[in-house]
């Protein structure tokens, strides 16, 4: 009498692009994320960059960079690889992980470090744990390779502010107000209210009422919700608290 064959297991089909995008609309995204791992491991780079992308438009990103970590990846794939990582860690600074944030920033800045903005969140970090001599390296490095780069001006003024030399953070607050940047002009405005610049700060309020007025406003609304800011100075001072309350309006 003939041995009855036992039933084959079935086998999951071969990883595919397609299997993950199904998967993921199927609302499946842990298996989706598994097909993928498997995936990332053969495919090549044209079909990296398209699961990339798929990952990233699904916010996927930490086991995006894990699969870029454990592939062998080919030159092109460098950036896309560090901007996974980039993406990884602003994710770890937003939970308060700034030592992670920190170490994977700077592994996406040894992967492609023509990257200026993974540069400057490097000395962001470095500004928030108060380390400012390395903050500033950075942002010197990033302006001699571009003069024009106003967001590191920022920045590096910023950084000169919270060392506590707001002379010295005017001149990089200026440049990046002079480009548009609402914000370094909230900056400069407190950097010239500590420094007795009076001048200066009364055009820089000027320059916010005129020129970006509703965003202005919000944000000074902000700054004079924090005890300590040295703009509360400038309600009821002769001259100021004008501009101050036509600002607010």
């Amino acid at each position: 009498m003939p041995v009855p064959e036992e039933p084959q297991e079935a086998k999951d089909p071969p990883p595919t692009l397609q299997a993950v995008q199904g998967a993921i609309a199927a609302g499946m995204g842990p298996r989706g994320v598994m097909i993928a791992r498997a995936f990332s491991k053969f495919c090549d780079s044209a079909e990296m960059l398209q699961l990339a992308a798929l990952l990233s438009e699904h916010g996927m990103i930490a086991p995006l960079a894990g699969m870029w970590r454990n592939r062998q990846r080919e030159p092109e794939e460098a950036t896309p690889y560090a901007e996974a990582l980039n993406g990884l860690a602003n994710i770890m600074a937003q939970q308060g992980r700034l030592d992670d944030a920190l170490r994977v920033l700077r592994e996406a800045g040894s992967e492609a470090p023509q990257l200026a903005h993974i540069q400057r969140n490097i000395a962001s970090i470095l500004l928030e744990r108060g380390e400012y001599e390395g903050a500033l390296a950075i942002c010197g490095r990033l302006l001699d390779a571009n003069p024009q780069d106003f967001e590191t001006a920022e920045l590096t003024g910023m950084i000169q502010y919270n060392t506590g030399d707001p002379e010295l953070a005017v001149e990089n607050l200026q440049l990046a107000f002079e480009s548009g940047r609402v914000q370094a002009g909230m900056w400069l405005l407190k950097a010239c209210v500590l420094a007795n610049r009076d001048g200066d700060a009364a055009q820089t309020l000027r320059r916010l009422d005129a020129e970006h007025h509703d965003r202005a406003s919000v944000m000074l609304q902000l700054e004079l919700q924090e005890p300590g800011s040295p703009l509360h100075t400038l309600q009821g001072a002769p001259g100021m608290d004008v501009l101050v309350r036509k600002l607010l309006a």
